[in-house]
């Protein structure tokens, strides 16, 4: 019985890291005449990359320019966003020390002629007035923009994200009931609006050039330097679909650094989220062992045990995407995915010191 009590209050600590999640205020107007360029690092995105500049074009607000720095790709990338009206430099090869996306990302600010710089991922998306909710977040109390979009999901695989998601915003340590009393991790990689020069004087930090998580170690430096970082998640905003490539894309994908940012999470948050974790594998183990007893009372309060935990990661989950009330039910589906990807991003990171992405090999950091 009291094992039973242990695991509602480990229940209970999922409110404690993922407690309120900032989103961009939807009264939030700008000057449409302010002047930024926005930054987007590609490489095979032939499928993405037209969707995304539709969604640019669409804004209330628009750019004074549109870079798309094309990595290395061989598919029709830069073809696509120079004939939707974008800037593209195209990249021949990758200097020794870099990895793809930072060196994109650093030749397309050097290129940038605006003081104030938006980097976009190519597979993500705005939402009408997103664009401008986001700028305006920016001028109205100046300080780093990082942004998690919101996941769309529209396939089944995808539902197999859901603790990744989960965990992956939780353990930033931006949406806490902790408040400034935890550092956040970074920032979120597919959205940051940035002031040109504080972003290429973090370049004078290698480990920035060369980190497969690249948005760690800037959001790092950043807080070491006491500048100003606003956390938002993007629901009405900005979205994603997290690699609609496929279930490999996905598992590749995720495996790349997870694990290299789970280390980068402070500690004590790492324990309450693993402690977490713990109590839902716990609320399953329990519900089956005492689902053969005849004690009525040890089942019943292991079913609720087992149903709180599917309406609480529920509630997590629509902050973070459209996931289906179904993938919180049965939840242990997804959550043997988040260790098999866990273990896989741990075997890349500790023991083979590699990760596969976009055809590419990429050292990651032991």
């Amino acid at each position: 019985m009291e094992i039973i009590f242990i695991h509602y209050l480990l229940w209970i600590l999922g409110f404690l890291f993922l407690f309120k999640i900032n989103t961009l205020d939807n009264s939030q107007q700008c000057n449409k005449h302010i002047r930024f360029s926005i930054i987007i690092p590609a490489r095979n995105e032939e499928k993405n990359i037209k969707r995304l500049l539709e969604t640019i074009k669409a804004q209330k607000i628009q750019p004074h320019e549109v870079i798309v720095v094309d990595d290395c790709s061989d598919d029709k990338t830069a073809e696509i966003a120079a004939h939707n009206d974008a800037r593209v430099i195209i990249l021949k090869e990758l200097p020794y020390k870099w990895t793809g996306k930072n060196w994109a990302c650093y030749n397309g600010a050097q290129s940038a002629q605006n003081d104030l710089l938006l980097f976009l991922d190519a597979d993500v998306e705005i939402e009408p007035g997103g664009l401008e909710r986001i700028i305006s977040s920016y001028k109205n109390n100046p300080g780093t923009v990082t942004i998690q979009p919101f996941h769309k999901i529209k396939k089944l695989y995808e539902q197999f994200s859901l603790f990744l998601n989960i965990v992956l915003t939780g353990g930033f340590g931006a949406f806490t009931i902790f408040g400034k009393k935890i550092k956040p991790a970074g920032l979120f990689g597919p959205c940051i609006l940035i002031d040109k020069k504080t972003y290429l004087n973090s370049f004078t930090r290698k480990e920035i050039k060369n980190n497969i998580m690249e948005n760690l170690k800037l959001g790092q430096y950043l807080i070491e330097r006491n500048e100003k970082i606003k956390y938002y998640c993007g629901k009405n905003s900005f979205s994603f679909r997290m690699y609609p490539g496929g279930l490999k894309h996905l598992i590749q994908g995720w495996s790349k650094g997870f694990f290299s940012g789970s280390r980068a999470t402070f500690l004590p948050l790492l324990i309450m989220i693993i402690l977490w974790i713990s109590g839902s594998v716990g609320a399953v183990r329990l519900g089956i062992i005492h689902s053969l007893s005849f004690n009525i009372l040890t089942f019943s309060l292991s079913l609720t045990l087992y149903l709180l935990y599917s309406v609480q990661i529920y509630w997590m989950a629509r902050k973070v995407g459209n996931f289906h009330f179904l993938t919180a039910l049965f939840y242990p589906a997804p959550l043997l995915f988040f260790f098999f990807v866990y273990a896989k991003s741990f075997y890349h990171s500790i023991i083979q010191g590699k990760a596969s992405w976009k055809d590419r090999k990429i050292t990651v950091k032991k």
